[in-house]
């Protein structure tokens, strides 16, 4: 008999339980894939590391996938540092035979690693249509609301120390 692997309905009281576990749980940034040295563009690739992981709920994620996701955050880090590189250089430098103008080389990186990064966002599920999305999307709704409710709570202007509600 083939198992289903089925999950509970967001709306069930299980499935909310596992959203309020795993909104306090995060991945780390898989090790197999290097990061940029340069500290400041380091930040930039874990803010989006973070911003493609908080469109799942953290138990849909695999090993795989953080791969793939840390790819996908290195890649989308690289479009922003050459997109502000080309805007800085303009779409025509000089650099031709006899002292021309060119078209700026980095606007043909930025196009491959645009198209790098579609590809990688199609392999995780996050460019796919809405209608074939809805219940990704309900996933990690429920979790991000689950993350809102425990930051609301431990805001200690709103409820004194906050850990009065999560006791």
């Amino acid at each position: 008999m083939a198992t289903s692997r089925r999950r509970a309905r967001t709306d069930s009281i299980q499935a909310q339980t596992a959203a309020f576990r795993s909104a306090t749980a995060s991945h780390a940034w898989p090790s197999i894939v290097p990061g940029h040295p340069d500290a400041d563009q380091r930040q930039v690739e874990l803010a989006l590391f973070g911003s493609i992981l908080a469109e799942r709920s953290h138990e849909d994620w695999t090993p795989l996938s953080l791969v793939t996701a840390a790819r996908a955050a290195a890649l989308s880090a690289f479009v922003m540092i050459e997109q502000s590189l080309a805007f800085t250089e303009g779409a025509v430098v000089p650099g031709g035979r006899h002292g021309s103008d060119v078209a700026n080389p980095r606007l043909a990186a930025i196009g491959m690693a645009n198209s790098a990064l579609v590809t990688t966002m199609r392999t995780l599920g996050l460019s796919t249509p809405v209608v074939d999305r809805k219940a990704l999307v309900n996933s990690g709704k429920a979790s991000r609301e689950a993350r809102a409710v425990l930051d609301r709570a431990k805001d200690p202007l709103l409820h004194g120390d906050g850990m009065d509600l999560l006791a």
